[in-house]
């Protein structure tokens, strides 16, 4: 049995040193914020600095940060030294500066867009 418990220890914490730790866990994060690497839509534009933030939320699994450092980061990153831990703030839907003013969707001022009046509602969620 002593054997068992050795082998069995030896294997959580090979998984948990391995890379793919991080990389598992910080899609749920990523599925949680709407975090995509493009802009969807029509337009569907690639955003070509996306992976600093998802390289962040990655790393930051695999150095098991606390989750109020984690959090913190994303709030005040640019404030603590950390800016790439904001990149959640633009991670989701983005209309391209063109379409502004010329399609009822893309207006940005007046009434909440469907977008922000999602964010509050996840909001609670994601830092909860």
């Amino acid at each position: 049995m002593a054997d068992a418990d050795g082998a069995y220890t030896a294997l959580v914490d090979e998984l948990l040193a391995s890379p793919h730790f991080g990389e598992r866990w910080a899609q749920h994060w990523l599925d949680v914020i709407r975090w995509a690497e493009s802009n969807g839509s029509e337009a569907n534009l690639y955003r070509k600095n996306a992976w600093i933030y998802r390289d962040y939320v990655i790393r930051a699994f695999n150095e098991d940060k606390p989750y109020d450092e984690f959090v913190r980061d994303q709030i005040a990153g640019d404030q603590t030294g950390n800016g790439e831990a904001t990149g959640f703030l633009v991670a989701g839907p983005h209309v391209p500066a063109a379409t502004v003013g010329q399609e009822p969707t893309a207006i940005r001022q007046g009434a909440p867009t469907a977008w922000t009046r999602s964010c509050r509602r996840l909001a609670p969620r994601c830092w909860a």
